[in-house]
């Protein structure tokens, strides 16, 4: 009966607990990295173990998966935006699905380092992930463990904090050529102008897809030649943050003629906008103009990154750039545009 001074080993970059406690085997994360830091946390945690009542002073918090996963949801409600919180379900319970846990503390590590395999190799629904999808499925993992421990839910180690993520090789987006933008340009307004509208939003502002079809009139204030990307009922931007960008003279010069004054600036047909992902979504119509225009590989995405790549191209500031396109922070503009900035006369203001 009692406690053993058991062994200390390294897994990843923390060193963990193996002892015997009451004849069972027991496995702890101490948590740090440095061996000597280890030694010192072990014989702290013995100290802790009261032979009187076969416990350790801390009490140990490992809810059930189903308990924490209410309180988890009902507080990401609160929050977190709908899509994210999708996201965060479908990863978790994958996971759960996949480790068969009843108890945070029941995932380890190398669980973890196996879900990460099986999602590389054939995925959970039989579809294979891309590394960079893995890498996100693993953040919101973290971040859901995360908030377990902020809240003292639970006092065990993340499991997916050491676990490595793949590398994901830095390269400059796809964009069109000043040439193809003509042409896509042309093409759409053959077509029809609410098409035309769509690609100057994509290519000229920048805008997301659901921004673009969610557009509405107040945003734009022609006078100042501002477009103001806000939340209004039933869209929200992604991350929540509202965005000026100014007006480029070819958007003011189209769009200024045509001030709805307010209102949805595109217009939709369908019966019921609500049960939609997009209220307005010219996919089929957007495909036959990028093929009449000889750019088939054209996308939403793609024109959003034509207007980051030309702009850096054309030597606007990223910090500018990142700020008209609604980034997190200057560096995801920097990862995908710096690397197309040309010669910049300012590097012979020293030397």
């Amino acid at each position: 009966m009692g406690i053993t001074n058991g062994t200390l080993i390294k897994r990843g970059r923390v060193w963990w607990w193996k002892y015997r406690l009451d004849k069972r085997t027991e496995w702890e994360s101490l948590g740090v990295e440095r061996k000597r830091d280890a030694e010192f946390v072990r014989q702290e945690r013995i100290a802790e173990y009261r032979r009187d009542t076969g416990s350790f002073l801390r009490e140990s918090r490992n809810p059930e998966v189903e308990e924490f996963e209410r309180e988890y949801f009902a507080w990401a409600e609160q929050h977190k935006r709908e899509s994210t919180i999708a996201i965060e379900k479908n990863y978790w319970r994958q996971l759960l699905e996949f480790t068969g846990a009843k108890r945070l503390g029941d995932v380890r590590p190398r669980d973890i380092e196996r879900f990460k395999s099986i999602l590389k190799r054939k995925g959970m629904r039989g579809r294979p992930l891309a590394d960079e999808s893995i890498n996100d499925a693993l953040r919101h993992l973290q971040a859901i463990y995360n908030h377990a421990l902020k809240l003292g839910l639970f006092n065990g180690t993340n499991p997916v904090l050491n676990v490595a993520r793949f590398k994901i090789p830095k390269s400059t987006p796809d964009f069109l050529s000043q040439d193809e933008i003509g042409k896509l340009l042309l093409a759409a307004e053959e077509h029809s102008r609410q098409l035309h509208w769509v690609c100057l939003l994509g290519i000229y502002c920048g805008l997301r897809k659901k921004e673009i079809v969610c557009a509405r009139w107040e945003w734009f204030d022609f006078e100042n030649k501002l477009l103001r990307v806000r939340n209004s009922n039933g869209f929200e931007i992604k991350d929540s943050e509202e965005r000026s960008v100014p007006l480029s003279s070819r958007i003011h010069e189209v769009l200024g003629e045509q001030d709805g004054g307010e209102g949805y600036l595109l217009t939709s047909s369908r019966p019921n906008e609500g049960k939609y992902r997009y209220r307005y979504d010219p996919r089929k119509s957007f495909a036959t103009i990028a093929k009449t225009a000889g750019v088939p590989r054209a996308t939403f995405q793609l024109m959003r990154h034509t207007f980051g790549s030309q702009h850096a191209i054309a030597g606007t500031s990223i910090y500018k750039i990142s700020k008209w396109m609604g980034h997190s922070s200057v560096d995801v503009t920097a990862k995908h545009y710096a690397g197309l900035q040309e010669y910049d006369e300012d590097i012979d203001r020293f030397g």
